[in-house]
C-alpha cells in the first residue's frame, strides 16, 4: 500500500461512510483524535482511486480476519483493556462487563 498513515487511512474511510456515519464515529472519539482527524479531513485535497481501493479492501480484510476469529469475549475485551488503560486502570472495569451480564450478546 502506498505511504498512507493510520490517520490518513482513517479520513479516508470516514469520508467514504457518509457525514452522519462519520458523525457517529466522532461521538466515539476522544477530543484529541477529533481534532487530529478534523485537521487532517480539511486538508485532504484530493483521494485517488488506488488510494481509496487500497484502503477499502485493507479495511475489508481486516473486517473479515476479526470477524473470522474465534475468539473469548472475555479475553479480548481484558487485552484491549490492558492495551488501552494500562494493567492497573484495566482491573477496575473489567469485572464489570462479566459473561453473566445483561449487556452480553450472542452472534
Amino acid at each position: 500500500m502506498s505511504n498512507l498513515t493510520g490517520t490518513d487511512k482513517s479520513v479516508i474511510l470516514l469520508m467514504t461512510i457518509g457525514e452522519d456515519r462519520a458523525a457517529e464515529v466522532f461521538k466515539h472519539l476522544s477530543q484529541r483524535e477529533v481534532q487530529t482527524l478534523s485537521a487532517a479531513m480539511a486538508n485532504v485535497t484530493q483521494i485517488s482511486n488506488k488510494q481509496l481501493t487500497d484502503v477499502l479492501a485493507e479495511f475489508e480484510q481486516e473486517a473479515e480476519q476479526f470477524a473470522a476469529l474465534n475468539i473469548n469475549a472475555n479475553d479480548y475485551l481484558r487485552s484491549v483493556l490492558v492495551k488501552a488503560l494500562g494493567e492497573e486502570r484495566a482491573a477496575r472495569p473489567a469485572g464489570r462487563y462479566s459473561r453473566n451480564s445483561r449487556y452480553r450478546q450472542r452472534y
